[in-house]
């Protein structure tokens, strides 16, 4: 469901069944904007339905925050510009030349290219994994980039985390709004996930200068600054 946190931010929910994040939406005077693209084709589509329903403008482009399945595999339903950092653009690109079939998807559990945990909800997002087809973005930025929607400008840029090596965030700067996608969490590998403390701080530090009072994280719900700061300092000393 599309939930409204301003008249120019709305949000969905996460789905810890199927694993699908919080995608965002914003909109200003001119141009109108998606965060992330959502799991598959289905899912997307469900998340313009409802734009749709609310009456709010069409999204003229698609910032990507990282590369992960259920942030991108949305991609291919959309018919606008995707926006992604140069890293993932690299990482989708390898995705790009997968088989996704259930033949190879099997064999890619069983070597660990996938992890049991993805491998899991992907099933459950797709009925036949042979629907599966990776679109590569258009637009691609090195570290930083920043859009004027009309009246509200959104900025995106490569952040240190633990999670993924590719990871961004987006700010909403009027709003004080940041979209993290999944920048806060911990990293998964093979069936556990694993923290990295001096990542953590790194990530502290470079989010620290950064003008927002609520962020969204893309599996939890929406948190305050000091709220999400006090659990980077617990992660750092852990």
């Amino acid at each position: 469901m599309l939930h409204k946190y301003s008249d120019r931010v709305y949000y969905t929910d996460y789905d810890e069944v199927s694993d699908r994040p919080v995608l965002g939406y914003v909109t200003g005077e001119r141009h109108s904007a998606l965060i992330d693209a959502g799991s598959s084709p289905k899912h997307i589509n469900e998340v313009l339905g409802e734009i749709r329903e609310l009456g709010l403008r069409e999204p003229d482009f698609v910032i990507i925050t990282h590369s992960h399945w259920d942030h991108t595999y949305g991609l291919r339903a959309l018919n606008i510009p995707a926006i992604c950092n140069r890293l993932t653009y690299d990482l989708l690109k390898q995705d790009s030349k997968k088989i996704w079939d259930k033949e190879h998807f099997e064999e890619y559990k069983k070597s660990g290219l996938i992890e049991p945990f993805i491998f899991e909800h992907m099933e459950i997002e797709y009925s036949d994994i042979s629907e599966v087809r990776i679109r590569l973005p258009e637009i691609v930025y090195d570290r930083h980039l920043s859009i004027d929607l009309g009246g509200l400008t959104i900025e995106t840029f490569l952040v240190t985390n633990a999670h993924s090596k590719d990871g961004s965030v987006v700010l909403v700067k009027e709003e004080k709004v940041l979209f993290l996608g999944d920048s806060f969490y911990t990293e998964l590998v093979g069936p556990d996930w694993v923290d990295h403390p001096d990542l953590v701080g790194e990530y502290h530090r470079e989010l620290t200068p950064v003008d927002f009072e609520v962020a969204f994280p893309a599996h939890t719900d929406k948190i305050t600054r000091a709220e999400m700061f006090a659990e980077l300092t617990e992660r750092e000393s852990a």
